[in-house]
């Protein structure tokens, strides 16, 4: 059986409207990790895998696609 595993909201983790240019996701990915070093030192390693995980996902036009289609 499949579990319903939540989908975390790329685009509210880079806090970024749909749709984005390149340079806008660019921009708002600096700044999230930038902002790393305001949070809380045990916060810092999931916050930090969020922040990669929606930027990887985004920039890939092929991964971009297959996450709008989940």
């Amino acid at each position: 059986m499949a579990q319903n595993i939540p989908l975390q909201d790329h685009y509210a983790t880079l806090h970024i409207a749909r749709p984005t240019t390149p340079e806008v996701l660019f921009f708002a990915f600096q700044t999230e990790m930038l902002a790393l070093s305001n949070l809380p030192a045990e916060e810092v390693a999931e916050r930090f895998d969020q922040v990669m995980d929606a930027y990887e996902t985004l920039k890939d036009v092929n991964m971009r696609g297959y996450y709008h289609r989940l």
